[in-house]
């Protein structure tokens, strides 16, 4: 720098001072200036953290109220669950018990006596209209075949043969579909439609196959395969009526004993809530327990009036899970 151009410090003092002064106003009202900007930058980012202080406020009270709302739902929900369970367990189970007597002794490779007599399940059961049989099936041997020909039921699906019986299913053999006038597989059949009930009838005819063990090993098996189709279906366990004096005295087979120990197999497996046992022979039977002979023309099968009647027994022994429809 060109001393020249600076002018003597002695000779010229003030304006040293004046130059020295100003400098001093100038860097003071330049801080001045800073700190009011530092001040406004600082306000706004106050004002920006309160923003979002108050709107971290409001998402979390909103969270909060979801949040109780959900409970609230999910304990409605749980409530009502346990309402329906406990309205289930509360629901009415029938029983099936047993009259027991002093069994005879049998000399039969068939059966024994089991020393007991199965009753029909008890139940709260109420009478039906025919309306109640639209969604039902009759499944078995001759005597449901009777059934079909003299119940009267227009909608209701027979399947039934003579002499179908549980071993015959076992082996594949077809059954007729009596409303189509075909036969048909059973288990095929029962993927067809939706049964709300189902009655089998089947026994008597299994009295020549076998010993109680294997008649009752077959039936579960049945029952399995009809309930694993129609899960939602109530189904009837028939009791096998008794036949006439005449011809349960005559054959080592097929007589009311062997018939009684089949039925007793049939009602042990009767659990009050999907299956029912119903035991229609007391409509039918002497005082000695034999088919009264005045009902019968072969000593097996009714009369029509015969199998009016035993519809009308099962029409006011319905198992009603849910209100009739009109």
């Amino acid at each position: 720098m060109n001393r020249k151009l600076l002018l003597p410090i002695k000779e010229y003092p003030y304006f040293y001072l004046l130059l020295v002064s100003g400098i001093c106003v100038y860097l003071y009202l330049g801080a001045g200036n800073m700190r009011h900007i530092i001040h406004q930058q600082t306000g706004s980012f106050h004002a920006m953290g309160t923003m979002l202080a108050q709107s971290a406020a409001r998402e979390l009270e909103e969270y909060q109220k979801n949040r109780e709302a959900l409970i609230r739902e999910a304990e409605s929900s749980a409530a009502q669950e346990q309402a329906e369970s406990s309205q289930q367990d509360e629901a009415p189970a029938g029983v099936t018990e047993f009259v027991t007597y002093d069994p005879k002794s049998v000399v039969s490779p068939y059966y024994t006596d089991p020393g007991k007599i199965a009753l029909t399940t008890s139940y709260p059961y109420e009478t039906a209209d025919d309306a109640y049989f639209s969604d039902a099936a009759f499944i078995g041997d001759s005597r449901t075949l009777g059934l079909y020909d003299y119940s009267g039921l227009p909608y209701t699906d027979f399947y039934c043969d003579n002499g179908f019986c549980t071993y015959r299913w076992s082996m594949g053999e077809k059954i007729m579909y009596q409303n189509a006038g075909r036969e048909v597989l059973l288990n095929e059949a029962m993927e067809q439609k939706i049964y709300g009930k189902i009655y089998l009838m089947v026994g008597l005819n299994d009295c020549g196959y076998g010993n109680i063990e294997n008649f009752k090993e077959r039936y579960v098996q049945l029952l399995d395969m009809l309930h694993n189709k129609q899960p939602d279906a109530v189904i009837y366990l028939l009791a096998n009526l008794h036949i006439s004096k005449e011809k349960s005295d005559g054959d080592a087979v097929y007589n009311n004993d062997d018939i009684n120990a089949h039925n007793v197999a049939i009602a042990e497996l009767a659990d009050g809530v999907n299956y029912f046992y119903l035991d229609a022979r007391e409509l039918f039977l002497d005082e000695q327990g034999y088919l009264k002979t005045e009902l019968t023309f072969d000593g097996v099968h009714l009369y029509a009036d015969g199998y009016r009647q035993w519809m009308d027994y099962l029409r006011q022994h319905a198992v009603v899970k849910s209100p009739l429809a009109s």
